[in-house]
Order: structure tokens, then C-alpha cells, then sequence
């Protein structure tokens, strides 16, 4: 099955599953659901198999913890760095 229609596959289970409302959550979980898909498309299937690892903020929304656990990826929490202002500077 070719990459991108894996990932209109992906997208409608998780429609199905989240009855997918409006909001961070769905935001986040389609986000997250193209980026693995587009990831794995530009390793011309050797990520095909390849357990995800996502790397977020300690503070970052509890649905990136939930997407991890449906697209059965792994995610590491970073603490937030207080000394850093919104422009990353």
C-alpha cells in the first residue's frame, strides 16, 4: 500500500475512534499522523516497521501522549526551559 494512502487509512481509524471533533486533539493527532506517514514516505519504506519516537515539552498537551499510544510510539518528555521566551530566544 502506497505511504500516503496509509495514511488516509490512518486518518479515517482515527476519525472512527476520536468521532473526531474540532479542537487540539484532532489537531494534534492528524499533525502527528502526517508527519509519521511523511517520515516513513521519505525513507522509501525502511521506517515502514519502525516504531515512532516523539520528543515533546513536559508541558505539551496530554492528547500528544494519547496520539503516541495509538500510533504505538514512544514519547519522551523534555523539561521546559524557563529561561527561553516565546521567540525561542
Amino acid at each position: 500500500m502506497h505511504s500516503h494512502d496509509r495514511a488516509t487509512e490512518e486518518l479515517t481509524e482515527a476519525a472512527i475512534l476520536f468521532d473526531l471533533v474540532v479542537g487540539g486533539t484532532a489537531g494534534n493527532l492528524s499533525a502527528l499522523i502526517a508527519a509519521r506517514s511523511e517520515w516513513r514516505h521519505q525513507a522509501d519504506g525502511a521506517h515502514d516497521r519502525t516504531r515512532g519516537l516523539m520528543v515533546a515539552s513536559a508541558g505539551a498537551h496530554s492528547s500528544i501522549v494519547q496520539a503516541a499510544h495509538l500510533m504505538d510510539a514512544d514519547v519522551v518528555a523534555v523539561p521546559a526551559d524557563d529561561d527561553v521566551d516565546e521567540d525561542g530566544a
